[in-house]
């Protein structure tokens, strides 16, 4: 069994990391403390920083449109080399039968850079996909508070509009997740993909957690104590 769990952001990530996925044996990775995450996967921080790098110039359509260009080009040219460090993850494991790897950074920034994620996961080894999913308003709201608001990771004055959209050619935070799900599926297929609301898990957490298991196909050594709230 080798499972990635890839976010989205502000959809219980932590607490699912710290109360669910590493209760399983086997080797759990993890981008968040205190956790460890592998040298040969750190595509998972590369690709997504090479978009928000070029934030600073959403405010300037020409700029954009040239951006896109060079981001497309550059994001192809380390997919090529992040594969090999990808295979060599895979066949560095390959002894181990249960791998499950989490990170709210293996969902991709925009539709492209999920593409390739999920190719690179399919290299290191990956057969199934956990991807939970926010209602779009609630999620840019809580989204926005994080990264705009409290962190200041771009600007705390910059419009909406320039950083997240909906559409199919974004090359910033995409909120189409049905773009997300057709990705992952036409990598990994439909019958090792699991989409989940995190609606459920804050209004039915024990039939959200039941889907999990079956779809893992067996249950943690210790079950979440759902009273517990992370962030």
């Amino acid at each position: 069994m080798r499972i990635a769990h890839i976010g989205l952001p502000k959809t219980a990530s932590t607490f699912l990391q710290l109360n669910y996925f590493s209760k399983f044996k086997g080797s759990f990775f993890s981008t968040k403390d205190p956790f460890q995450w592998p040298n040969e996967l750190k595509f998972v921080y590369l690709l997504n920083k090479e978009v928000e790098k070029h934030y600073k110039d959403w405010g300037k359509h020409d700029e954009l449109l040239i951006h896109n260009k060079i981001i497309e080009k550059k994001l192809n040219y380390m997919y090529i080399k992040h594969k090999i460090r990808a295979k060599s993850f895979a066949n560095s494991n390959k002894s181990i039968p249960r791998i499950i790897l989490s990170s709210e950074g293996l969902y991709g920034i925009n539709n492209k850079v999920n593409y390739l994620q999920m190719k690179l996961l399919k290299y290191c080894s990956i057969e199934k996909v956990i991807f939970i999913i926010r209602n779009q308003s609630d999620w840019l709201e809580s989204f926005w508070n994080q990264i705009i608001v409290k962190e200041d990771r771009f600007s705390k004055y910059i419009e909406a509009d320039y950083i997240f959209s909906s559409s199919e050619e974004s090359i910033g935070y995409s909120l189409n997740w049905l773009d997300y799900v057709k990705s992952i599926i036409n990598v990994f297929g439909q019958e090792n993909v699991l989409v989940l609301p995190y609606e459920m898990l804050v209004n039915n957490p024990m039939f959200f957690f039941e889907r999990l298991n079956q779809f893992i196909g067996l249950n943690p050594e210790k079950q979440p104590d759902f009273s517990k709230k992370i962030n």
